[in-house]
């Protein structure tokens, strides 16, 4: 058996009661007629599964936990979530959870950026919600205790100002405008709700598609200006669709695993320096645009090949 160590314990504890599942999150967002959202967050954490989590994790890892290690991390648990949240203790039929509740208002185009990430799909308007995790957090967290599996539950309630006319999700029985999805980390996930008959989550996909569109970059020309040793290189290239700027990026390789220069400019002419004579070289230009989420998307990279002669 190994000696317990303290180190183990570093994680953060409100990123580690995700992992170990004993988390409950709520968010309810009602929408309004005029464009705004009423979000309640409510956040339970169950101490005791979190304790019989980590104890499981310790003793899978080779080490010897007994009731003064227990202890340790039972007081450790507390001391991280009274110093690190803003969540209150609470005594329930003799256990104890962690919990804590919040209210916000935004305006309803701010609720895409608000789940925006990169593998998550987020569409907001008053008459359709489109949700999408791309991948899943399946992947197990290596951790020098072990590998922990994702878990833990994430409720999300969506109250339209009209009816839900299709979902699949959960409507609520008594009030038809509201709609509820549960989340399971570790698994993928798509929520789709709408208020519109003429509207389906094949076409919501598709609008969304849309709305990240940008167009494929055309390179006109690359010219090389040799100084002694040293080059730059001057790029032209067309205005791409929905583009308002654009990345640059030059490699000696095909590939572009190391570039020698990357610039970003809302310019359709680019100077690209610290070049060397008579090396080949490649430049490849992609246009980028903020999306209705106000997330950074980008189009196809538009390759060519130059030599500095």
């Amino acid at each position: 058996m190994k000696k317990f160590k303290m180190s183990g314990l570093l994680m953060a504890a409100v990123v580690t009661v995700f992992l170990t599942g004993c988390i409950n999150v709520k968010d309810e967002f009602v929408i309004r007629s005029n464009g705004n959202v009423d979000q309640t967050t409510d956040v339970t954490v169950d101490k005791q599964e979190y304790l019989d989590e980590m104890q499981k994790l310790y003793e899978n890892a080779g080490y010897k936990i007994g009731a003064k290690e227990m202890k340790i991390i039972s007081d450790e648990f507390d001391e991280s979530m009274q110093d690190e949240s803003e969540l209150s203790k609470r005594v329930i039929d003799g256990k104890v959870y962690y919990v804590g509740s919040e209210k916000n208002s935004r305006k309803l185009k701010e609720l895409s950026k608000y789940f925006s990430d990169e593998e998550i799909v987020p569409y907001f308007d008053k008459e359709t919600v489109y949700l999408k995790e791309k991948k899943g957090y399946s992947s197990p967290i290596t951790t020098e205790i072990g590998e922990i599996n994702l878990k833990g539950v994430y409720n999300m309630t969506i109250e339209f100002p009209k009816e839900v006319v299709s979902t699949n999700g959960e409507i609520d029985a008594t009030n038809k405008k509201r709609v509820t999805f549960t989340f399971y980390l570790g698994k993928k996930a798509e929520f789709f709700a709408t208020t519109n008959k003429k509207m389906t989550k094949k076409k919501i996909i598709a609008k969304i598609a849309k709305l990240n569109q940008v167009g494929k970059v055309s390179i006109k020309k690359v010219t090389p200006v040799v100084k002694g040793n040293k080059a730059t290189a001057k790029v032209e290239f067309k205005k791409a669709k929905s583009a308002t700027k654009y990345k640059v990026e030059c490699s000696t390789s095909k590939s572009f695993k190391k570039t020698v220069e990357s610039k970003t400019s809302g310019k359709t002419k680019v100077t690209l320096s610290g070049l060397k004579k008579g090396k080949t070289y490649y430049v490849r230009v992609c246009g980028m645009k903020e999306n209705y989420a106000g997330v950074l998307v980008s189009g196809k990279w538009t390759v060519k090949k130059f030599t500095t002669k």
